[in-house]
């Protein structure tokens, strides 16, 4: 099953912060097949990989080469799986439910959306160029 939203942390050198990082991506809230955590390592010299490494298998650390917070990113999206990716830098932390609050408006949307064949409730409005589909209780 996809998880819903991926994680994704970058860091480099960032022992002193990367554990609490970490601590509160994991306290979110979110069971595990809900969150995937992604850490992207941009070639840290100093404990940050020891650190990360406590953390397996809950967390899914990615080793490279630095190249900068950009490139460690664009390694990271590429190993997401989830619905949703929420960013986080090694040397900052989420507040306890920020999770929920950020995607509590999605799962809402994605909930009264029906399915790519049901066409019943949505209404076809002419546009300069195509059309528009909105749901018939939203207008």
């Amino acid at each position: 099953m996809k998880p819903l939203v991926t994680a994704l942390i970058d860091t480099y050198d960032h022992e002193r912060y990367i554990e609490q990082a970490l601590v509160s991506v994991i306290e979110q809230g979110l069971s595990p097949a809900e969150l995937e955590i992604v850490v992207v390592d941009d070639g840290s010299t100093d404990k940050t990989p020891s650190i990360i490494q406590k953390f397996a298998p809950r967390v899914k650390n990615v080793r490279k080469n630095n190249g900068g917070q950009a490139s460690a990113f664009n390694t990271g999206f590429a190993q997401a799986h989830g619905e949703l990716v929420a960013f986080l830098d090694g040397d900052d932390w989420w507040a306890a439910k920020k999770l929920a609050k950020v995607i509590m408006p999605w799962r809402v949307i994605s909930m009264q959306r029906p399915s790519a064949t049901d066409t019943t409730n949505f209404t076809r409005r002419p546009m300069r160029r195509g059309f528009v589909f909105r749901q018939n209780d939203h207008l």
